[in-house]
C-alpha cells in the first residue's frame, strides 16, 4: 500500500539507559500494525553516530528479537535531510528513504532532554512526544521542582548541590531540616540510575561522587512515608489520563533500575492501584496539571507519591518505558487501549503539533 505512514523509530543513544531503549523499541515494532505502517529502524551508537538498521515494510516484528546492541557493525551510516517530505540518505549507497514522522524512543540524556527534539524541530521533521523545552524541563529534576513548586503543586523537600559549589552540605547538616533517610539524585538521570538511598555521611559522599557521573546538579531529597503511585497521561493541548492508576510496591528501598529492569521480584506492579474513586480522580487531576505546566505534549508518566496529606508529584518522564512491564502502556491497556492503539494514538498526536507549530507565522 503507498499510504502507509512511514514511520522511522529511533533507538539507543549515548546514555546509560541505551539498552532500555532497545527493549523499549522490541515491544514497540511488535505492537505497530504492519498495513498503517512503513517502518524505518534507525540506531544511535554510544559515540551519537546514527545507523540505518532496517528497513521493515514488511514485517516490523520478525526484527525485534534481534535488537541488543547499536553498533557499527554491518550498518550504514545515515544523514537527515529537512523538507516535505523529509529524508534519510543512505551514506553508503547514496539513496534516500521518506519519512513522515520519528518515533523516538531514546530514553535518557541525547534523547528524553530536549537536545534530540530541538534536532528535529531545526529539521522541520514531525516526531512524536514533547518538545524541546518541555523535554528539557521535565528531564532536569532541579526545574521540574521548581517550576511544579511555582505553581502550587506539592514536591519533596530537597537542597541541591553544584559540583562546583566551594562547600558540599555535610549529612548532618541535610538530616537536620530533611530527616535522617535521605535520597541523593542525579538531577538529569533517569531510571534511577545514579538514585542513591542515604543515612551516614560516609554514605552522602559515595553517593555524591556517583550522582556527580551524570551531570552538573544533585538533589539531596527528603525520603516520602507514601505509597508509589503513577499515572499516565496522553495528549496535547487537552490532556487525558488512562481509567487507572499504577501503584508500585517494593521489595527494596526504593524502585531501582534493577526492579525497573533486569528483576521483576524486587518489585510488585499493582494494576489498578487499589485507590478510592476521590484518591483517582485527585491523582489524575494532579498528574494532568503537572504535564500542562512542563508543557508536555503527547504522552508522559507522571509518578506520585501518596501520603497521609494527600499526593506529591515525584517526577514526569517524557519518554516512558515501552518494557514488558512498563506501566505507561500497561495502564492503557488496563483501560481498553492496548499498545497498537496506543502507538496509533501517539502518532496522531505527533502530527497535530507539527501542524500547529507549522502553521504559526515564523518568518515576516
Amino acid at each position: 500500500m503507498n499510504d502507509k505512514i512511514k514511520l522511522a523509530v529511533l533507538m539507543g543513544g549515548p546514555s546509560p539507559e541505551h539498552e532500555i531503549s532497545l527493549v523499549s523499541t522490541r515491544n514497540v515494532l511488535k505492537a505497530l500494525d504492519p498495513t498503517r505502517y512503513s517502518v524505518t529502524l534507525i540506531g544511535i551508537d554510544f559515540d551519537s553516530r546514527w545507523y540505518i538498521e532496517a528497513l521493515l515494510s514488511e514485517n516490523p516484528f520478525a526484527f525485534a528479537a534481534d535488537l541488543r546492541t547499536v553498533s557499527s557493525h554491518g550498518r550504514n551510516p545515515l544523514a537527515l535531510i529537512p523538507g516535505s517530505p523529509s529524508r534519510l540518505l543512505d551514506l553508503a549507497s547514496g539513496e534516500t528513504i521518506d519519512i513522515d514522522i520519528i518515533f523516538p524512543l531514546v530514553h535518557g540524556p541525547f534523547g528524553e532532554d530536549g537536545t534530540l527534539q530541538g534536532l528535529l524541530e531545526v529539521l522541520n521533521i514531525a516526531y512524536v512526544g514533547s518538545g524541546p523545552l518541555a523535554s528539557a524541563q521535565a528531564m532536569d529534576k532541579l526545574v521540574t521542582k521548581k517550576l511544579l513548586s511555582n505553581a502550587g503543586l506539592p514536591t519533596a523537600r530537597f537542597v541541591s548541590v553544584d559540583r562546583y559549589a566551594s562547600e558540599v552540605p555535610s549529612y548532618q547538616d541535610v538530616a537536620k531540616d530533611l530527616g535522617a533517610t535521605l535520597y541523593v539524585k542525579a538531577s538529569c538521570m533517569g531510571s534511577s540510575v545514579g538514585v542513591h538511598r542515604i543515612t551516614s555521611q560516609a554514605e552522602l559522599a559515595a553517593a555524591l561522587a556517583d550522582a556527580f557521573l551524570y551531570g552538573e546538579q544533585v538533589l539531596i531529597e527528603e525520603a516520602i512515608d507514601g505509597r508509589e503511585i503513577e499515572i499516565a497521561v496522553l495528549g496535547n493541548s487537552a490532556p487525558e489520563t488512562a481509567e487507572v492508576a499504577g501503584e508500585i510496591v517494593v521489595a527494596k528501598d526504593f524502585y531501582s533500575y534493577t526492579a525497573k529492569y533486569l528483576d521483576e521480584s524486587l518489585a510488585n506492579l499493582k494494576l489498578p492501584a487499589p485507590l478510592e474513586p476521590s484518591e483517582l480522580e485527585a491523582a489524575q487531576n494532579l498528574a494532568k496539571r503537572a504535564f500542562q505546566e512542563l508543557a508536555c505534549a503527547g504522552m508522559a508518566r507522571v509518578d506520585l507519591f501518596l501520603t497521609t496529606e494527600g499526593f506529591i508529584v515525584n517526577e514526569v518522564n517524557t519518554i516512558p518505558g515501552f518494557t514488558k512491564i512498563s506501566m505507561y502502556p500497561s495502564m492503557w491497556a488496563h483501560s481498553g487501549i492496548d499498545c497498537s492503539a496506543l502507538i496509533d494514538r501517539l502518532v496522531a498526536l505527533g502530527f497535530e503539533r507539527h501542524k500547529q507549530k507549522n502553521l504559526r507565522k515564523l518568518t515576516r
